[in-house]
């Protein structure tokens, strides 16, 4: 009985990363731009806004689509079934595009090939394939292939099914994306899933079945509750609380512990002893973040100079 692996060290990426790679990757306040003409969410959209005037917030109007539970009438609730498929899909389609800069390419390479010999594991709350698309990219240090430490199902309507040897020299590299993945799709079609109902596709060529589906993923820090029924992410999240128990040291990259992720920072509180190192960018908000966060994990240092300089140091 071999076990389970066991990591000298976990790094949780968050938003800033993402954001840090890609320039053009948007932030929550800018999702609710080119939302597609005559959409139910356009007129939903813009009738809240006419509304409420200030007190129209991007990230609160999100969350009320995505997790309204009350409705007067049945045609409200097809109405709502219908704005949050289309939320989901602009949130999907506003990200997807996005590709991680080419001039960063060289240092995330690095970082990955960094966290495969230091023995690191990648935790993420980010949907977007920059990591999968560096790892295709990576030549290096060998070839890289993205596991994501649960069983997925393979596309059900792939002609020939793949050998899973793998290559000799194919090294894996374990990303746990604790919100879901842009090629992830849920065959149940709920909001949530069990780890049976996942398949998780070859990025590159997502099939032209599911090419009008909309991927797997956890909208919104407040609206995680509805979509975390079901037991897959139950699972990911056990293996990634496994993982840190073990591990000796725990870091976030891109991450500043937002408010409306309560739950996550009563989590990771209890690990604050482990905690060395939280890195977010130079805003005015990040410095006051700094302060924040220096209260609660009083062992860790709170770098705010954003991701990619506090790759390059890591990565001497």
């Amino acid at each position: 009985h071999v076990g389970m692996k066991k990591y000298k060290k976990v790094i949780v990426l968050g938003a800033g990363f993402s954001k840090a790679l890609c320039s053009s990757m948007p932030l929550i306040k800018d999702l609710l731009e080119n939302i597609e003409e005559d959409s139910l969410l356009k007129n939903f959209v813009s009738n809240a806004k006419a509304k409420l005037h200030d007190y129209f917030d991007v990230e609160n109007c999100a969350s009320y689509i995505l997790s309204r539970e009350i409705f007067f009438s049945d045609k409200e609730d097809i109405e709502f079934y219908t704005l949050r498929k289309e939320m989901l899909k602009h949130i999907y389609n506003e990200m997807k595009n996005c590709e991680p800069d080419p001039d960063k390419m060289d240092i995330m390479g690095k970082f990955l090939c960094y966290c495969y010999k230091e023995n690191i594991l990648l935790v993420t709350f980010n949907y977007d394939l920059f990591i999968e698309k560096i790892c295709k990219n990576l030549s290096e240090c060998g070839k890289f292939v993205v596991k994501y430490g649960i069983n997925l199902n393979e596309d059900p309507y792939q002609e020939s099914a793949k050998i899973d040897g793998g290559d000799l020299d194919e090294k894996k590299i374990e990303l746990l994306k604790l919100h879901g993945s842009f090629n992830w799709f849920s065959m149940s079609k709920y909001d949530n899933a069990d780890i049976g109902d996942v398949i998780s596709l070859e990025q590159n060529a997502i099939n032209e079945i599911f090419i009008e589906d909309v991927p797997f993923f956890v909208p919104m820090s407040n609206t995680k509750q509805k979509y975390f029924a079901g037991n897959f992410y139950k699972l990911l999240w056990k293996k990634m609380k496994y993982y840190i128990d073990n591990a000796e040291e725990l870091d976030f990259i891109g991450y500043g512990f937002p408010k409306t992720d309560f739950d996550n920072l009563l989590l990771f509180s209890s690990y604050k002893e482990k905690i060395k190192n939280i890195v977010i960018s130079e805003t005015l908000e990040d410095r006051e973040t700094k302060k924040r966060l220096e209260k609660v994990f009083s062992s860790a240092k709170v770098h705010t100079d954003g991701a990619i300089k506090y790759i390059k140091q890591i990565i001497k």
